[in-house]
């Protein structure tokens, strides 16, 4: 019987659950050209997201940019220019151009055909942009209301 020697509460439990839902910054840190089982190929992306509550968890893409389909050739063409214009690269030569640079990714969630298990899907991909707090018209008009106010 192997010896463990192992204290679990030294370290975070880790939990694999599906992300909520909605948009995260993120960064692409790996990218591969693999094979498909019918023979063509693709290529397979890795992303970390970079701030937040799921910060440091990761999410896959694959863009099936040399697929015998078409349609998959398309799809893939479509979210590899989402991506390149949301990180400001217009015509990359290379994979790696495209990482650690930040974007923002929209996940859902997808139940998987073959097992049923649900799982996060990348749904688009847009620039990411610090957030600057919006006051809407309402709260404006009420601070002018204040200002003109007398203090008695």
């Amino acid at each position: 019987m192997p010896n463990l020697d192992f204290n679990p509460s030294e370290y975070t439990v880790v939990d694999y659950a599906p992300l909520e839902p909605g948009e995260y910054p993120a960064v692409i840190v790996e990218s591969e050209d693999k094979p498909t089982s019918k023979g063509d190929r693709y290529v397979k992306l890795k992303l970390q997201i970079c701030e937040g509550r799921y910060q440091n968890r990761t999410l896959f893409d694959n863009l099936n940019l040399w697929n015998s389909s078409e349609t998959a050739r398309n799809i893939a063409r479509g979210t590899l220019a989402s991506i390149c214009q949301a990180v400001g690269v217009p015509s990359p030569k290379f994979t790696e151009m495209l990482h650690n640079k930040k974007l923002l990714v929209v996940v859902a969630l997808e139940k998987r055909a073959d097992t049923g298990e649900i799982r996060n899907v990348i749904k688009a991909y847009r620039p990411y942009q610090t957030q600057v707090p919006k006051v809407s018209a309402v709260a404006e008009v009420a601070a002018a209301g204040e200002e003109k106010r007398k203090p008695w």
